[in-house]
This record gives structure tokens, C-alpha cells and sequence, in this order.
């Protein structure tokens, strides 16, 4: 049965048997960063999402009431392979109608010239008071 399968013909559980057990049990623990990565790379690469927070300050300036401020971060634009949800996520960004876009970092996966592709759109970002980036640890190249 499934038992032989994995574990041999001898039932009995001594320690050959358990440390197959345990390395069985180390590769499917392993597996589930791995299988995190794969989902992340093929299916959550435009899975854009929008959180609204409102922050309240005692002593914020009564000139930033209501200042909205969009931050954007991990684009990895070296994945990209779909223009119509690039599009549709600088749209996205755009209807939010920001005060100000904060980009924090991972522009590229490892090259500049990753973004090349997607200069034109990104250039289209819009924030009344400015668009302002810091590097990530992919930001290098």
C-alpha cells in the first residue's frame, strides 16, 4: 500500500525507516516557499491590490488633512509579460488621485534596463505634489 510505497516492506519504524520519515517531512515543509514563489511569479504578479488607511496625528498640520499619498513598492518590472495589466495597473494608480506617489523600492529585478520596456507607461503616473523613489535590494544593476 502507500505505506510500502514510501517507507519499504518493513513495517517496523527504526531508524532508517524514521529518518526517511523525517526528510519526507523536511522536503514538504521546504516545498511550501517554493510553491509560495511559483504562485507569486505566475498568478500574483498583477494580483494589484488598493488599502486605504486613514491616519489621524494630534499634531498634524492642518494642511495635510486629507493628503493622500499612494505607496508602491516590489513592481519587479523584469517579470512583466502583459502589457493590458501594466496598463491597468498604472490606471489603477491614477484613479486613486494622489497627492503624492512613493515608490519603496524594487523597481527591476536585477537591471535597469528591465524597466526600459515600461518607461513610457510608468511615465504617466500622475501626483499633484510629486512621484519620489528609494532604492530596493534588487535596485542595483
Amino acid at each position: 500500500g502507500l505505506y510500502q510505497k514510501f517507507f519499504g516492506v518493513n513495517k517496523e519504524f527504526g531508524l532508517p525507516a524514521r529518518r526517511r520519515f523525517l526528510s519526507l517531512i523536511a522536503l514538504g515543509i521546504a516545498s511550501i516557499p517554493f510553491g509560495a514563489l511559483l504562485y507569486g511569479m505566475y498568478k500574483g504578479k498583477y494580483n494589484f491590490k488598493v488599502l486605504k488607511y486613514d491616519l489621524e496625528f494630534n499634531d498634524l498640520p492642518d494642511g495635510f488633512d486629507g493628503y493622500q499619498i499612494t505607496q508602491i513598492s516590489d513592481i519587479h518590472s523584469g517579470s512583466f509579460d502583459n502589457r493590458k495589466m501594466i496598463e491597468y495597473g498604472v490606471d489603477l494608480i491614477n484613479k486613486q488621485k494622489s497627492d503624492v506617489l512613493l515608490f519603496t523600492g524594487d523597481m527591476v529585478n536585477n537591471m535597469t534596463s528591465e524597466m526600459l520596456p515600461w518607461a513610457d507607461l510608468f511615465s504617466t503616473l500622475e501626483a499633484k505634489d510629486g512621484k519620489f523613489s528609494v532604492l530596493g535590494n534588487h535596485d542595483y544593476g
